[in-house]
């Protein structure tokens, strides 16, 4: 069900786009085109939906998981237009199902929902190279990875710089772009990550050579470069991230195109629809101006404009509809799949590990923002397998998003849930001016609610929120005494 509608239409010449942004309804945009245009010859409708996250399973609250998104796309299927799922990143990595198989259930159901293309995410590599080539290569659809190859300029694996759809005679122009940081914010692997904004332009305009009507792309860029990219002749952007890392949709429309991101775990899906069409126009090819009176006298009015021909150029306009995956009822056939990985590993996930003696969550939100006690409980468990003095973990490495009371059941699949990365505890000798170093990064004001803020154990920490950039930390003591700069 559509609950919010925005209207971008586009006119679209072969080698020269002109852009207007409509606030309209979709009826009233398109008698507007035709009218300044030219009479459109046909028309045809495309409907893309756009995955991104998508490492949930299960639903939550009724909302999301992969017998919704099922449930979704067999419904746009139902109404008679061409369905294209398209698939932004991060399948694979984090979820509970993968601490177990590394991401193979996630190719399966992309599979089962027929996925036309899907662009790689920084997550997807969290398993290393390997994984990710066997992954990929599982994949009965285009994996397409745009800035990205291997040291020596080679595809990496069965993955492609760009994808071309045909559909009704019409041509949709896709294209890939990864984050720079992945090679090293996840698992390390070889990979040559090139600029994504100076791809962009470059892929765009070789799509544009392939004959795309729509160039589109898929990409976890963050926010700043996602702009750039619709700038450099990209038309739609179906992006992973939001403004902030935002969990919430977010839709960006202007006068050079659209940008439209997913809500985290698929609650909601902004689902966009192309509309293409020609519209025909006459070129008037004029006779040379005559040399003389008798030319002239010999010139004949009526068929003065016969060299007149008729071209069609390519327009299109998109309609975007948020779909409520709350308002629809799980698909029972990816219920019974979902069910069947379940049952394969519940054994081992259902294995109680502790009884809960006080209340703790591991809501992203909660940690990413203040002392949290399952962080003081990661960090105090690291603390104690090392012997080290002081242990610290990024708050974005803790997942879950669970509540549990005291006289709660703590099972592995809990434990998994909340730490699905197969992070390695790693122990560094390092001076009291380099942990004072890193804490003023943790808790500078732009990693304050963002992963990157740290959880630790063996120290407290005091810090003013409002304080200067390096001077933030107000005093900080490790066994009960100051910090010492010049102790390791």
């Amino acid at each position: 069900m559509a609950t919010m509608k925005h209207v971008i239409q586009m006119k679209h010449l072969r080698f020269v786009l002109f852009a207007s942004l409509l606030c309209a309804s979709g009826g009233v945009a398109e008698q507007g085109l035709a009218n300044s245009a030219g009479e459109i010859r046909d028309e045809v409708r495309i409907v893309l939906v756009p995955l991104s996250d998508t490492q949930r399973v299960f639903e939550r609250n009724e909302r999301g998981g992969y017998a919704r998104y099922s449930a979704v796309v067999e419904d746009e299927r139902a109404g008679g237009d061409a369905v294209v799922v398209v698939h932004s990143g991060n399948a694979y990595s984090p979820s509970l199902f993968t601490t177990v198989d590394s991401g193979a259930h996630a190719t399966d159901m992309l599979n089962r929902l027929s996925v036309g293309v899907f662009s790689p995410a920084h997550h997807d590599f969290d398993f290393g190279q390997s994984v990710a080539l066997r992954r990929f290569a599982e994949a009965r659809f285009p994996v397409v990875m745009s800035n990205v190859t291997r040291p020596d300029g080679s595809a990496f694996g069965s993955t492609a710089r760009r994808h071309v759809m045909e559909i009704s005679g019409y041509r949709l122009g896709f294209m890939g772009l990864v984050p720079r940081e992945t090679a090293t914010i996840s698992f390390p692997v070889a990979l040559q990550i090139a600029d994504p904004v100076a791809t962009a332009q470059a892929v765009a305009a070789e799509l544009r050579g392939d004959g795309a009507d729509v160039v589109i792309a898929l990409t976890d860029l963050d926010l700043a470069e996602v702009g750039k990219v619709r700038a450099a002749g990209v038309d739609i952007v179906l992006a992973a991230q939001g403004p902030t890392e935002s969990p919430s949709l977010w839709l960006d429309l202007g006068a050079r195109g659209l940008i439209a991101r997913s809500a985290d775990g698929g609650d909601f899906l902004s689902v966009v629809d192309p509309h293409l069409y020609r519209v025909a126009q006459e070129v008037m090819a004029l006779p040379e101006a005559p040399a003389t009176d008798d030319e002239a006298a010999e010139i004949d009015p009526d068929k003065f404009f016969e060299t007149a021909t008729e071209t069609l150029a390519v327009g299109w306009r998109a309609d975007v509809r948020v779909r409520d995956t709350g308002r629809i009822e799980p698909d029972r056939f990816a219920d019974t799949v979902i069910a069947q990985y379940y049952a394969q590993f519940s054994r081992q996930l259902n294995e109680p590990l502790a009884t809960v003696a006080t209340t703790f969550d591991t809501d992203r939100t909660s940690l990413r923002g203040g002392a949290n006690g399952y962080g003081a409980f990661v960090t105090d468990s690291m603390r104690a397998a090392s012997g080290a003095d002081i242990a610290l973990i990024n708050a974005g490495a803790i997942r879950g998003d669970q509540a549990f009371a005291a006289g709660d059941g703590f099972r592995i699949r809990d434990l998994l849930a909340s730490l699905p990365f197969r992070n390695r505890i790693i122990v560094l000798r390092l001076t009291g001016q380099q942990v004072l170093s890193m804490l003023e990064y943790g808790f500078a004001a732009a990693n304050i609610g963002s992963a990157r803020f740290p959880q630790f154990s063996g120290m407290k920490v005091r810090f003013d929120p409002a304080g200067a950039t390096g001077k933030r930390i107000c005093t900080v003591t490790i066994g009960g005494r100051p910090l010492d700069t010049n102790a390791t």
